[in-house]
């Protein structure tokens, strides 16, 4: 990211590790550069109960696409549900959450448009079940190690426990059999 920040507006960004929140928080600290990204529809340090995405990737499936990966890697989550007749973590439901409606229509009209079948709540947008997991690891992917890692162990050992952190999963990733987190 620092490479990319350079190559495009020739500066060095600051970079600071939060470890506390398991973050990385790059900073540009540019009047110029500002007032370029918030004239393309990026937030101005605005709380995020009044996001909304901009239209130039609402309409292109290509942007729509990597600004969904960026989203659900940083704020959304990919899960395991017990749902209907599971008794196990089986269910794969990929969500987002937002307190501001206006982000949730936003991200309504981009899953739509990538034809992807989905739950949107007041607060949130879900896209449930094998099918559309399929789907987004062909179209969109995680880069995320946290959902990449429910993934794995999911398709490991047909289920992923809940509660477990990231640590966990990728022990039982490496082990050859079953550990005491999987039945």
């Amino acid at each position: 990211m620092v490479q990319l920040i350079n190559d495009l507006f020739g500066i060095k960004p600051k970079v600071r590790e939060r470890r506390k929140y398991s973050t990385i928080n790059i900073e540009i600290n540019s009047k110029l550069i500002s007032k370029f990204l918030i004239s393309l529809g990026f937030p101005n340090g605005e709380k995020k109960n009044k996001l909304r995405v901009p239209n130039w990737i609402i309409r292109n499936k290509e942007y729509a696409r990597a600004f969904l990966r960026g989203l659900v890697d940083t704020d959304g989550c990919l899960f395991f549900a017990k749902r209907g007749t599971y008794r196990l973590n089986t269910y794969p439901v990929i969500e987002i959450k937002s307190h501001d409606p206006r982000f949730i229509n936003d991200l309504n009209k981009i899953v739509k448009s990538l034809n992807f079948s989905l739950y949107k709540g007041k607060d949130k947008i879900q896209l449930n079940g094998k099918k559309n997991l399929k789907k987004w690891l062909n179209e969109i992917g995680f880069k995320n190690l946290n959902n990449l890692s429910r993934y794995l162990v999911w398709k490991k050992f047909k289920y992923c426990p809940p509660k477990t952190n990231l640590m966990e999963r990728l022990r039982m990733l490496s082990s050859g059999g079953r550990t005491g987190l999987c039945r």
